[in-house]
């Protein structure tokens, strides 16, 4: 019924609705339309009720304005009744209180609408990536099955904020008085303008930094604390008990760079390695008769399986077959 109160008050209700709210009006006694006031009222999101001034000043400019419009229409009608001539006629019987907090409510949560309108969501899907232009001039690139949000009108203030879930790649464009802030679940991403890689899926247990150029600050929302990277770091927020490890690229073992679509690997055990392609391509690898404790160094591509077994076996000298429910690893 509130929908159709909002669509008198703009002046879109059709004849067959507005007959439908005269009605609920005429059939409703005092303590019934009471009852439903309340009930929109308690589920206005804790906003302040009208004071008995404020209601009453509006009931007051609502009542001038139709006892203009009433004074301007023609004492006879011949011709069938418009929209406005319906409106106008009923207009006593659908200025009770209950219009009047119906007002107050859309007069109140204008400034929140206009929010709205300017808050933007990109959501990509599973194989698929994508470039966002950010108001500022910085870019975001999107990996697979990620979301990012924000709100255009926060870009003209002194914090650039976004929300993320998934995977981005950021290039944010340096401005001295505007601090950019990645806002996720479990932790935080603040700089000036710099070029970072954020992880941050729900799946896992952790968030990954990865910086590649600049200074930033990666918060844990759980304990508060915090931590600087330089170019070249990695920080791990830990979303369970808060913690944050700060390391160095060359020193992980493994590294997704999904942008490039390649797998980088430093010093990795040959069993991580394997790890790693069976999730990229969904396929399995069995171990046979492995003599030496074999470590990968190098980078795999993630979009072509038959060049990442190639690569691997010929740098460990290994056997790979082609088997029904995956491929066999042994030595040669």
């Amino acid at each position: 019924m509130f929908e159709l109160v909002e669509k008198y008050i703009n002046g879109k209700l059709t004849a067959e609705e507005l007959a439908r709210l005269r009605s609920f009006f005429d059939t409703r006694s005092a303590e019934e339309l009471t009852a439903v006031m309340r009930k929109i009222w308690e589920t206005n999101d804790g906003r302040p009720a009208p004071t008995e001034e404020q209601l009453r000043r509006m009931k007051d400019k609502i009542d001038a304005h139709l006892g203009m419009e009433r004074e301007s229409l023609p004492k006879e009608k011949t011709h069938r009744l418009t929209l406005s001539d319906w409106l106008l006629r009923v207009a006593a019987l659908l200025l009770p209180l209950f219009v009047v907090i119906s007002l107050y409510l859309m007069d109140s949560n204008r400034e929140m609408n206009n929010q709205m309108k300017n808050s933007l969501t990109f959501v990509t899907d599973k194989g698929q990536l994508a470039t966002v232009n950010l108001p500022d001039g910085s870019v975001v690139e999107l990996n697979q099955d990620t979301k990012l949000e924000y709100n255009a009108a926060a870009f003209r203030g002194s914090e650039r904020r976004v929300k993320l879930e998934g995977e981005a790649f950021f290039k944010v464009k340096h401005k001295e008085d505007a601090s950019f802030v990645v806002g996720m679940e479990d932790a935080e991403v603040t700089v000036l303008g710099t070029e970072f890689n954020v992880e941050a899926r729900r799946k896992k247990g952790d968030v990954t930094v990865i910086l590649e150029k600049g200074r930033l600050s990666v918060a844990a929302m759980k304990t508060r604390k915090s931590e600087m990277l330089s170019s070249g770091d990695i920080a791990v927020v830990n979303r369970r008990t808060g913690n944050i490890a700060v390391t160095t690229v060359g020193k992980v073992p493994v590294r997704v760079d999904w942008r490039n679509k390649s797998l980088v690997f430093q010093n990795a055990p040959l069993k991580e390695v394997l790890r790693e392609l069976t999730e990229a391509y969904g396929t399995g690898f069995k171990l046979g008769r492995i003599r030496n404790n074999y470590r990968f160094n190098g980078v795999l591509p993630t979009d072509n399986l038959s060049e990442a077994i190639k690569i691997v076996s010929e740098s460990c000298n290994l056997k790979v077959r082609r088997m029904k429910n995956g491929f066999s690893v042994s030595d040669l």
